[in-house]
């Protein structure tokens, strides 16, 4: 019979568990050792580490990662996890009919799941696309007794109707860094007949929530210190006051000018910079012209920081609310960005939803191509959102954008997409006027940065393709870019 605690009941418990507080975690370090899977995940400043181990078959959480050292010769699934989900967002935690549970990955091209498939003595931690086909395993010697292939679509166990009420109990080694793990609430005999409620996660939701309470918490900060600065108005224009009944008390050549209150000699001596250069009547115009612009400064900033204040606590409370999953939750965190997008920035033109940094094209093979906007924008996504394996174009001996070809090792066409890509490369170019281009490709681990200038980049092992642009298939690839703009 199959222990209790694969049962529906606590496998939905131990997805809510991990949804509670692992939704858009970002993949910190993933670690493969005797068949055992170690996923480091990082959200709101706290690392957990969630432990995929096939021999008992469980999963465990805790807060703080247990360490040990890197093997000197790691295995083949460990780099294959790396390469695919390092710096990924965990997205989902689906658990199915069969006797397995998944974690879904949003990646650059297409999710992926990460399967702790519970198949008995063939049970395997399982890296699957989004096609259902399998891209690598744990155990890979344990494939293909289960029926299982690289390349070839996961099939589940179909998992028992009965239940053994006793809970199950493993012994671990002394040494094993996983033996001191508490048991989890989930794992609570009394939940097996009482499944809780997962509420639905919008990850997009309180990612633009979050994205909103960072840049209204930097607005604050700035006019705080706007405001700070404006505290010496005060200064200035008793000094202006003072200097223009004292004109003839500014030595010839001073930097520095000492004013005593006229009127009231109990106040104290103010020191005030002068310049040198200028004279007496100049340099009390401009003590006055600088309280008045500090005067102007603290009119516009006190009104701003005060309604910032005011978007800054009610993203916050948004977010606390999506975070607590209290009813309603989404609805309100819309409404607040709603309302947060919908009213412009002071001398801010109302206009369509905020730029996409990149461009964004699919091939006729399926293939997605990114093309930069700006310099930033080509640093953005050459050195800090494209895999190591993807592939970078740009036009040879012209200005332009970076364009990234994302690669996916199971979508055939590939050639055909490389072209298309290279194409894109000489259309976003200053050598779009010409009739044929030549564009330089490589792999991105290739392409490096040349410090101080923001786009410039140099490349290995680079290689040449020749492009026309009067191709008709450019114009239909042009007319399908998705984002916020769509100009060619």
């Amino acid at each position: 019979m199959r222990p209790w605690w694969l049962s529906p009941a606590v496998q939905d418990a131990l997805a809510a568990e991990l949804l509670g507080w692992g939704t858009d975690a970002r993949v910190q370090k993933m670690r493969v050792a005797e068949g055992r899977v170690v996923v480091e995940l990082h959200a709101h400043g706290t690392t957990h580490a969630l432990l995929l181990d096939p021999s008992a078959p469980a999963w465990h959480l805790a807060s703080a990662p247990p360490r040990r050292d890197e093997d000197a010769q790691p295995p083949a699934f460990q780099g294959l996890l790396r390469k695919y989900l390092a710096n990924t967002r965990l997205a989902a935690v689906e658990t199915g009919a069969g006797a397995h549970a998944s974690m879904v990955f949003h990646t650059l091209s297409t999710p992926l799941r990460l399967v702790l498939d519970w198949a008995g003595t063939h049970a395997n931690v399982l890296l699957v696309n989004d096609a259902g086909k399998v891209l690598g395993a744990s155990l890979i010697a344990r494939l293909a007794p289960r029926g299982l292939a690289v390349g070839k679509p996961f099939v589940a166990v179909k998992a028992p109707d009965a239940f053994d009420a006793a809970p199950w109990i493993r012994a671990r080694a002394p040494d094993d860094p996983w033996a001191a793990l508490p048991t989890h609430a989930a794992l609570d005999q009394r939940q097996a007949h009482a499944p809780p409620t997962v509420p639905p996660v919008d990850v997009s939701v309180r990612r633009r929530v979050r994205a909103a309470l960072d840049r209204e918490t930097r607005l604050v900060r700035a006019l705080e210190s706007d405001l700070r600065r404006t505290e010496e108005e005060d200064r200035l224009r008793a000094a202006a006051e003072r200097a223009k009944v004292q004109m003839g008390s500014l030595p010839r050549g001073a930097t520095e000018w000492t004013l005593a209150d006229a009127y009231n000699p109990e106040a104290p001596t103010l020191v005030i910079a002068v310049e040198p250069a200028l004279g007496v009547q100049q340099n009390v115009e401009r003590l006055f012209h600088r309280a008045r612009r500090l005067e102007r400064t603290r009119a516009n900033v006190t009104p701003r920081l005060q309604q910032a204040r005011v978007r800054a606590a009610a993203l916050t409370a948004a977010l606390q609310a999506l975070d607590a999953r209290a009813e309603g939750a989404e609805a309100q965190a819309l409404a607040v960005v709603g309302a947060d997008a919908a009213a412009p920035a002071r001398g801010e033109k109302r206009g369509p939803s905020r730029r996409q940094p990149f461009r964004r094209f699919t091939t006729p093979e399926g293939y997605v191509v990114l093309v930069g906007r700006t310099r930033a924008d080509n640093d953005l996504l050459t050195h800090r959102t494209a895999r190591g394996n993807d592939l970078f174009l740009h036009a040879r001996d012209a200005p332009g954008s970076h364009v990234i070809l994302v690669l996916d090792a199971e979508r055939p066409g590939r050639d055909r997409a490389l072209l298309r890509a290279a194409q894109l490369a000489a259309h976003f170019s200053e050598a779009r006027g010409h009739g044929v281009v030549d564009v330089r490709w490589t792999e991105v681990r290739h392409v490096r940065p040349v410090p101080g200038t923001p786009g410039l980049v140099t490349l290995a092992k680079e290689r040449v393709l020749r492009v026309r642009l009067d191709d008709p298939e450019l114009g239909a690839l042009l007319g399908k870019e998705t984002g916020a703009s769509a100009r060619s």
